[in-house]
């Protein structure tokens, strides 16, 4: 496996692949200057992993990739029916991965994984919403209302 990803098992036995690069330009790199930020867990202040830490030289590059991919006409030029799949997609695809992403935020921040996986990540989460919101827009060619709440 390369150094961009490690196998890791949280403490609830939950196994999952972690990208440890920044993500720029749609694929994960390591940090220019080769910088790590290491994440602990608050319970036991052990060492979860190190991840990549992004500088400057790192922002720049991933602003003008978003850049060059906003403008491209692939993106820019999109059917707002394909937009609002895209976006459900999305909203599918944080459903399927509720329990690992609820597993990361809890061994992350110490957040209990009942809040994690039901309130953040439940069926009524910010994935499903957005992807409902971004479905009902793009059909519609209609501005919507998403109440989000507190949960940003």
């Amino acid at each position: 496996m390369s150094d961009l990803f490690v196998e890791l098992t949280a403490p609830n036995g939950h196994k999952y692949k972690q990208p440890r690069g920044l993500f720029i330009n749609n694929e994960f790199v390591k940090s220019q200057s080769g910088a790590t930020v290491t994440s602990i867990n608050p319970s036991d202040e052990n060492e979860i992993t190190s991840v990549y830490a992004a500088g400057p030289e790192d922002v720049d590059a991933a602003v003008a990739a978003a850049r060059k991919a906003f403008k491209d006409p692939s993106w820019r030029d999109m059917d707002t029916n394909a937009r609002a799949d895209l976006l459900y997609n999305f909203a599918q695809l944080i459903e399927k991965h509720r329990e690992t992403l609820a597993t990361i935020e809890t061994w992350d921040n110490g957040k209990p994984y009942q809040v994690s996986l039901n309130d953040d990540l439940g069926e009524s989460g910010i994935g499903r919403e957005l992807g409902e919101a971004g479905l009902e827009a793009y059909t519609n060619k209609k501005a919507i209302h998403v109440n989000l709440g507190s949960r940003l």
